[in-house]
């Protein structure tokens, strides 16, 4: 109860000044799908495009539950941000290899009933394309045996880009898509666990490419 204490009041100091953040840089976003999550189990994963640094910030300000990000370990050294992270329970993860330590954390804080956000394509995409996904989230959700959200952001790369380092004014979409419930039916092999990861990257490829035409 003490860290869910904890945790829940760093979640609404987040989201309010995540919020702030985006209103005075004109990045609001706007939520697509919210209805989705209604009677979905908890703790879940949510499986996330990555397009800019921006993206945490607009997830935190908007997306409806709080989610601990899985983030590269480099991020936890950056100064005053990499302290509020480390605070919010953050998992820093090494890219090099399979992180041990990143997924026994992970593992725990689904265990501890915490929803865990993870970047699906592992780096920033340029232009906001979807990249391949690797396997790591979808390992992690069937090990735990919890649901995965798949959630589009889009827009995020016009307000920083990747090695761009003035923020600019842009419109943001998140867009929850529908939830796999694969993984908690039981723990999945690894041929499962890379078609159930195809198949999201494909969902998500489908509703970029949505958003490109309207």
């Amino acid at each position: 109860m003490r860290a869910l204490t904890r945790y829940t009041i760093h979640h609404l100091l987040g989201h309010v000044a995540c919020r702030l953040l985006t209103g005075i840089t004109l990045t609001e976003a706007h939520l697509i799908g919210e209805e989705l999550l209604k009677d979905l189990p908890r703790p879940y994963i949510v499986i996330m495009n990555h397009c800019s640094h921006w993206d945490p910030v607009e997830m935190w300000a908007y997306f409806p539950d709080f989610i601990t990000f899985m983030v590269k370990e480099e991020l936890h050294q950056v100064p005053i941000f990499g302290s509020m992270s480390e605070v919010s329970g953050n998992i820093p993860l090494h890219r090099d290899g399979t992180d041990v330590t990143a997924i026994k954390r992970a593992l725990k804080l689904l265990r501890d009933g915490f929803n865990l956000a993870v970047f699906a394509e592992g780096t920033r995409s340029n232009d906001g394309r979807i990249q391949p996904f690797k396997e790591g989230s979808v390992a992690i959700a069937s090990r735990a045996r919890v649901p995965i959200v798949p959630v589009l952001i889009h827009g995020t790369h016009k307000v920083l880009p990747k090695h761009g380092r003035m923020l600019r004014g842009s419109r943001v979409t998140l867009q929850i898509l529908p939830p796999s419930l694969l993984t908690m039916e039981k723990e999945l092999e690894r041929e499962a666990q890379a078609e159930l990861t195809s198949s999201l990257e494909i969902l998500m490829r489908q509703a970029w490419e949505e958003i490109q035409r309207s």
